[in-house]
Parts: structure tokens; sequence; C-alpha cells
């Protein structure tokens, strides 16, 4: 049941990434930062949730730092 919750938020993070990579890197810093607070706030949830999400955001964004 659980898991599930987690797969979705997963996905939608990783929808929001794809969506972002679409505009200027200068038009979504903000807002990279405030998803940085997501991974940072998620670190002791379950289902590995935190690590997924973390490696979500690095890929989408490896050059930043």
């Amino acid at each position: 049941m659980y898991e599930q919750y987690y797969l979705s938020l997963e996905s939608v993070f990783d929808n929001a990434l794809k969506l972002m990579k679409q505009f200027l890197i200068e038009e979504v810093e903000d807002f990279i930062e405030s998803l940085r607070k997501v991974v940072r706030k998620a670190d002791h949830t379950g289902w590995s949730h935190h690590d997924t999400i973390s490696d979500i955001l690095n890929q989408a964004y490896r050059d930043l730092p």
C-alpha cells in the first residue's frame, strides 16, 4: 500500500523535472533549490524514497553545484 504512494510521488517528481528541462536554467533556478529542500526533508522516509528523488534530481541537473 505505501509503496505505491512513494512510487507516485517519485513519478510526479520526475515529471516535474522533465518539464523544467524545457526552460533555461535561469528560469528554474529557484525551483531547483525548492526541490533540493524537498529532497533534504525526505531524508528519513521509507522505501528508499530519499535516495530515489535525490538520484532523479542529480541526474537532471548533474552539472549544477
